[in-house]
C-alpha cells in the first residue's frame, strides 16, 4: 500500500470494512485519502473506533460528526470530535444495507477489508456490500486475511468471482 500510496489513496474514496481498531483507516487519512469511511456493525467497536480516530487526528482537522453517532443503533451515545474527512457510520452487511449506504454516502473508489470475516456465512453478505459500495468500473478492493478464521480465503475469492 505504501508503495502505491498515489495511485490507491491519495485523493480517493476510501471505505474500510469492518474497521475494528481503524489502523488501516487512519492511515488512509493519514496518506492523504480526500474522504475515508471507516465502518463496522457493533456499536461498542464504533464507540472505540471513534476513539482511536480521535486521537491519531491533527487537532487543525477535527470537526463534529453527530450524525456518525445517531445513525447507530444504540441512541443516546456522547458524540466524538473525528476529523472531517474521516467518518465512522454502522454498516451491518447485506444488499439492501449496502445500497442504502451507498445512497448516504457515495460510491468509493477503494474498499479497505482486513481480517474481517470470520465464518463462512458472513462472506456473501460482505460482497453484497461491496457490490453495492464499490466504483463500478475503476474502483478497487483490497482483501486482507492474516488472523485465523473459520473461513478459508478462498472461499471468499471464489464467490467474489460471481459478483465479478
Amino acid at each position: 500500500l505504501i508503495r502505491h500510496v498515489d495511485a490507491m489513496v491519495r485523493d480517493r474514496r476510501i471505505c474500510e470494512l469492518g474497521a475494528g481498531v481503524g489502523l488501516c483507516g487512519i492511515v488512509a487519512s493519514r496518506l492523504g485519502a480526500q474522504s475515508v469511511l471507516m465502518t463496522d456493525g457493533d456499536t461498542t467497536v464504533l464507540d472505540n473506533l471513534r476513539h482511536n480516530v480521535e486521537l491519531n487526528s491533527p487537532p487543525a482537522a477535527a470537526a463534529a460528526t453527530a450524525a456518525d453517532s445517531a445513525r447507530d443503533n444504540n441512541n443516546g451515545r456522547k458524540t466524538r470530535t473525528i476529523p472531517a474527512t474521516i467518518s465512522c457510520p454502522q454498516l451491518i452487511w447485506g444488499k439492501e444495507s449496502g445500497r442504502n449506504f451507498a445512497k448516504a454516502h457515495g460510491r468509493q473508489d477503494v474498499i479497505l477489508a482486513t481480517d474481517c470475516v470470520y465464518i463462512t456465512k458472513s462472506v456473501r453478505p460482505l460482497l453484497e456490500t461491496i457490490h453495492q459500495l464499490l466504483e463500478p468500473k475503476s474502483g478497487v478492493f483490497l482483501y486482507v486475511n492474516t488472523c485465523a478464521s473459520q473461513c478459508p480465503v478462498e472461499v471468499v475469492f471464489n464467490t467474489a468471482q460471481e459478483f465479478g
